[in-house]
């Protein structure tokens, strides 16, 4: 028998036996040549790609290869020659010209002497898996976007602490990506809410969801506020917690002024009434104090009769009353009428609308009006001068008139200044070493709403975080009793949210300064029809 008759029968035989063994494999099995021509497939060829046993025998396994993944499939071919080929996926064209994704796994079949004469591949249908991962990603990804378009910080710990999730408001308030931060300690990824930990152990423990609103910290010298809420999470045995963050600075301000805001409509009423009750008590007692000194100071008549009927004279009577400073005491009881008087006119003012004379002014004209007025400011006592504080000027160009009580609006400015001049003038007092008192004086448009901004802003003291939530509040102050009852900024406060419809808030930390910020419509109310 020859060597080419020996080797026909072993290869009818080695087919017989590959026909045998896979014919029932759930797989496509494939064998080649050295060159990729098909020498045998399997029968599930058909019910997967729909070819028939002779559509592919004699033909080039490369031609049925998607083209996208032709070049890598001729490359890991020639990588079999070296070592068995792992699991590779191509996409296969059917023979209704769709696509088949398969797992392919492969080697070489050698001779005894090591000679290769032969490739083998193993083909797994993994195209359900592919969809399935697919769907998979595209939900993972869904929910991602959810949360990271959450503008809530949302961050996944294990109850060790390490960071398991890390959404896109995580990454905003510390700069960490998710990559960064995860498998961190939440420690290390943001330090403020270490101490939250035993918040997590204890709703893991619970199982109940653990809540801490308001709480504070200091950014950058100023202060924050932010809701803490810990989610206890249980999923297939996986222990840990969802922490969520939210940014509640902004809120917590408009709850305090709606406090101030309640307070002043209540103290409103009392107001009032006050202000009538001392008004005519107050008008007797100045317009006695009027006549008294008339009387006893003014060339008349009827004077050096009474004097001269009571068997003394005007002058004598005068000059008892100068040694006794009775003019002086009758000028301070007028002065303390003025004074009160004027307190009146301001609880008056705080307690009901004033009939305004609203008009369309410059706001730039009006501060530098307003400037110059304070200029002329001087406390002989405290050695206070307005001249000497520093003014920047940030102003906007081309900014339009706006309607309002000319008036009224200086009124608030000059409270606003002279306010922030005393603070800065008692801060350098105290220390020589704090920079000369200044002023920014800022006037813009907002770009979101059709209003118009004004800060005042100084480099004073600033505010503790109690004094910054009563600072609108009626009669509260904390100068002495001499200089001040508090109603300033109240009625600022009731100028510019009541009479003008705009909005007055203030913002402050100790050693910050101060920034008053007033919003006011470029429309006036009144002139709004419905």
């Amino acid at each position: 028998m020859t060597n080419d008759h020996r080797m026909r029968m072993e290869s009818g035989e080695s087919e017989e036996l590959f026909s045998k063994l896979f014919s029932s494999v759930p797989d496509i099995v494939i064998r080649t040549d050295m060159s990729g021509e098909i020498l045998f497939v399997n029968d599930i060829v058909f019910s997967l790609a729909g070819y028939h046993w002779e559509d592919l025998v004699g033909k080039n396994m490369f031609s049925y290869i998607h083209p996208k993944d032709l070049e890598r499939a001729y490359e890991n071919t020639v990588l079999m020659l070296e070592k068995p080929l792992g699991s590779i996926e191509y996409d296969i064209i059917k023979k209704d010209g769709s696509t088949l994704t398969v797992e392919v796994n492969g080697d070489v079949l050698r001779r005894e002497g090591g000679t290769p004469f032969g490739i083998v591949l193993v083909c797994r249908d993994i195209t359900e898996r592919k969809r399935a991962e697919q769907e998979l990603r595209q939900l993972r990804n869904y929910l991602t976007n959810i949360i990271d378009s959450m503008p809530s910080v949302l961050i996944g710990v294990d109850p060790d602490g390490i960071v398991t999730q890390w959404n896109r408001g995580a990454q905003r308030l510390t700069g960490l990506s998710a990559e960064e931060a995860t498998g961190q300690t939440l420690a290390a990824a943001i330090p403020r809410l270490a101490d939250r930990l035993e918040s997590v152990r204890e709703a893991m423990n619970t199982k109940e969801v653990h809540i801490e609103p308001n709480q504070y910290y200091h950014d950058n010298g100023e202060l924050k506020y932010e809701d803490v809420t810990v989610y206890p999470l249980t999923t297939n045995g996986i222990e840990g917690a969802v922490i969520r963050v939210d940014d509640v600075t902004e809120q917590r301000h408009i709850q305090e002024m709606m406090v101030q805001s309640e307070k002043m409509l209540s103290v409103g009423g009392l107001a009032a009434g006050m202000a009538h009750e001392i008004n005519n008590p107050l008008a007797g007692m100045m317009q006695t104090a009027h006549v008294l000194s008339s009387r006893l100071f003014e060339d008349l008549p009827a004077n050096s009769k009474a004097a001269v009927q009571a068997g003394t004279s005007i002058e004598a009577i005068r000059t008892f009353m100068g040694m006794r400073d009775v003019p002086g005491m009758l000028q301070r009881i007028r002065e303390s009428g003025s004074r009160a008087a004027e307190i009146v006119r301001n609880m008056l003012s705080f307690a009901r609308r004033s009939e305004s004379s609203f008009s369309s002014q410059s706001l730039v004209d009006l501060i530098e009006q307003t400037i110059n007025l304070a200029s002329s400011d001087y406390d002989l006592e405290k050695k206070y001068d307005f001249r000497k504080i520093g003014i920047i000027r940030e102003f906007e160009e081309n900014l339009p008139q706006i309607p309002c009580d000319a008036g009224q609006l200086q009124q608030v400015l000059l409270n606003i200044l002279r306010n922030g001049a005393e603070a800065m003038h008692e801060d350098q007092e105290e220390n020589a070493a704090i920079p000369l008192p200044q002023f920014k004086i800022r006037v813009a448009l907002d770009n979101a709403r059709p209003m118009v901004r004004i800060e005042i802003e100084d480099n004073g003291p600033g505010m503790d975080i109690d004094t910054r939530k009563r600072v609108f509040e009626p009669f509260f102050t904390t100068k002495s009793t001499s200089r001040g009852i508090g109603l300033g900024l109240s009625v600022s406060y009731f100028i510019i949210t009541e009479t003008h419809g705009g909005e007055m808030k203030v913002e402050s930390n100790p050693g910050k300064g101060t920034r008053f910020i007033i919003q006011l419509p470029l429309i006036s109310k009144s002139s709004i029809t419905l």
